[in-house]
């Protein structure tokens, strides 16, 4: 069984950091100019809006920092035992995939399990497209099946987007 590890790519989450830090900045900027300019009761709502933005930017910056201080904390590897996924305690073992896809939609690859909800890996790995991270995991489904003489039907067609929203 080959062991395969797909590391952070750090450069692309610093500069996803860096533009919701400068999103965050122009709008509380423009939320100061909002509250000044305008004397309608409207703008405390536009306020608190635009606050409620910056935080949730702000968030997300402090969380990309830390996750480009640890990358090894967002490395995602598999080998015979399964699929080892960020911060999981446990891996997602090989018999318990129904299936791996794209979903084209939220550009992320969609882990089907035979038993609970389906897993979501987004493509944050250096030099991976979502396609390359989904085939990759495919290969690792498909050597793990024949490995073990498992029966294995892989369904590369994602699925209906009424399927997705349940």
């Amino acid at each position: 069984m080959i062991t395969r590890r797909f590391e952070l790519d750090v450069d692309n989450e610093r500069a996803t950091a860096r533009l919701r830090l400068v999103a965050a900045l122009f709008v509380f900027v423009g939320a100061g100019l909002v509250v000044v300019t305008m004397t309608h009761w409207f703008r405390w709502v536009l306020l608190v809006l635009a606050l409620a933005a910056t935080v949730g930017w702000t968030v997300s910056v402090a969380r990309s920092r830390r996750k480009i201080r640890e990358p090894e904390g967002s490395r995602l590897a598999f080998d015979e035992a399964g699929i080892h996924l960020p911060k999981a305690s446990e891996p997602i073992p090989w018999s318990t995939i129904k299936s791996i896809h794209v979903d084209e939609e939220h550009l992320t690859v969609l882990i089907e399990l035979r038993y609970g909800d389906p897993v979501k890996v987004e493509p944050q790995y250096r030099g991976l497209s979502v396609y390359d991270l989904a085939d990759a995991l495919r290969e690792g489904l498909l050597v793990h099946s024949e490995a073990h003489s498992e029966a294995l039907t892989i369904d590369n067609t994602p699925p209906a987007p009424h399927e997705l929203r349940q």
